[in-house]
């Protein structure tokens, strides 16, 4: 069921609108279904077929709409949701590496060796993260800052 562009005159085809005009005549007792296949120009097996489409659709438009989001909003919604947390997650993943290269902890295995490309790259991350700084905490609860990889008490 396609929906049309709503205006001011409905935005319809006037084909269409003498079309509905002809059925709510017949629906009305005004014309006789056989005169309203004469004025547009079909035959009566034709007319009875556009009348029946117009009465689905009559009784479909006042079928009570469900509240709420429609089905294709969630949908978008949920499909921005699964692209803003696929960002996260390779946000977090790239920072994991950058803070295991920081610390001098291995690569998981099976990691292929980076090209110079990548390298250059990593050293610029390298020394980004080598500018920050953060307060952690040891497993006996001592606060440490962390700087360039390297904890130091305060």
């Amino acid at each position: 069921a396609k929906q049309q562009p709503s205006s001011a005159d409905g935005g319809l085809d006037p084909e269409t609108k003498r079309r509905a005009a002809a059925v709510l005549e017949v629906l009305g007792g005004a014309r006789t279904p056989t005169e309203a296949a004469q004025v547009l120009g079909l035959t009566n097996a034709r007319y009875y077929q556009l009348e029946a489409r117009a009465l689905e659709a009559l009784i479909a438009a006042c079928d009570p709409q469900p509240t709420g989001r429609s089905g294709r909003r969630i949908l978008t919604d949920l499909q921005k949701e699964v692209d803003r947390l696929r960002n996260d997650l390779t946000r977090s993943q790239a920072l994991v590496r950058a803070m295991q290269r920081a610390a001098g902890l291995p690569l998981k295995e099976g990691a292929k060796e980076p090209s110079p490309k990548k390298m250059r790259t990593r050293a610029r991350a390298l020394r980004t993260a080598g500018r920050l700084v953060s307060v952690s905490t040891l497993d006996d609860g001592e606060p440490v800052t962390v700087i360039d990889g390297r904890g130091s008490m305060p």
